[in-house]
């Protein structure tokens, strides 16, 4: 029987683009090292910042679909609008149109195939709430676009020139706003659609104004006015009048006298000793009084040592 060699199974580490021994011991033993460790972390890293990067993208997507679905929308009331008045009828008012947008759809969705995800989310209803929330936030600005340009009406003087006011503010001026305005042939046309509307807009519109007051707490406290009580009023108690002022003061006056009087009676009295000295003789000044008493008084002279012996230093031992 011939013999022959058997190689051992080897693993791919796809982190760390090498070769292992394919057993428990080698894998875990490659699996706690720093440099797997670190690619792992690299990899998600990575995956992460791939992931958020097609997020941008698809929302970027989103929003351009919904800048395009404004301007069609826009230019849909800005030329087919006028082309057909009929068609006013869906946007009579920037009241009902921002009514339309808030109040929620009561249709329901058709049932369809739910996707989910491993953490249980649906795809298709996560897709649909950002694109109705998209949808929804486009059309507040278009109805946003059309208050300001709808506060700016145009109007015409009796010589026929055009001129722009405000109709909040009352403002005139001859140049056109830059926010917009509306033309008379736009004013027009709304008023048309206003009245084939019927009462419905106008319960809409009543709907619409009527909201509930907010109660706003102050936190400082409203302001009060301050009650100035009359003295002459007042019920006289005939007390007995006190100079509390003069008592005061005499009472002060007679506290710094006494710390006048300690300070300078704390004073310490010094006694000096007398000496008389009738002559400098030293015989004489061996004696001197000094309050009835003799004390012998003198003076001590210093010894001269001759100047060639005070620099010499003396032996100490005389054996040496």
């Amino acid at each position: 029987m011939a013999d022959y060699w058997k190689s051992l199974p080897k693993k791919y580490c796809d982190f760390c683009k090498c070769w292992i021994t394919d057993n428990k011991a080698s894998r875990d033993f490659h699996e706690r090292g720093f440099r797997h460790q670190a690619n792992v972390r690299r990899r998600v890293h990575d995956i992460q910042k791939n992931t958020s990067i097609q997020e941008r993208e698809r929302q970027k997507y989103q929003n351009e679909m919904l800048k395009i679905e404004a301007a069609a929308l826009k230019s849909f009331k800005a030329n087919d609008v006028s082309r057909d008045s009929s068609l006013t009828s869906e946007f009579a008012t920037t009241k009902s149109i921002a009514s339309q947008i808030i109040r929620p759809s009561t249709e329901r969705p058709e049932s369809k195939v739910i996707t989910t995800n491993r953490f249980g989310e649906d795809f298709d209803n996560v897709e649909s709430q950002t694109l109705a929330n998209g949808k929804r936030r486009a059309l507040e600005t278009i109805a946003k676009s059309f208050e300001k340009k709808s506060k700016w009406l145009e109007a015409k003087t009796s010589d026929g020139e055009s001129y722009y006011w405000n109709k909040e503010t009352m403002e005139t001026r001859k140049d056109p706003p830059k926010s917009g305005f509306l033309s008379i042939l736009e004013q027009e046309q709304f008023k048309m659609a206003a009245q084939q509307a019927g009462p419905s807009t106008k319960d809409d519109n009543n709907d619409d104004d009527v909201r509930p007051g907010v109660y706003r707490i102050d936190p400082y406290g409203g302001w009060r006015t301050v009650d100035k009580y009359d003295t002459s009023k007042m019920v006289d108690l005939q007390l007995p009048g006190q100079n509390v002022a003069q008592i005061v003061a005499d009472i002060e006056q007679t506290k710094q006298e006494e710390e006048r009087e300690s300070r300078i009676g704390k004073r310490p009295a010094f006694e000096f000793e007398e000496r008389t000295v009738e002559s400098l003789d030293t015989k004489k000044l061996k004696q001197s009084t000094t309050n009835d008493k003799t004390i012998n008084i003198g003076f001590k002279q210093r010894k001269q040592r001759p100047l060639h012996r005070q620099n010499i230093r003396n032996r100490t031992n005389l054996d040496n």
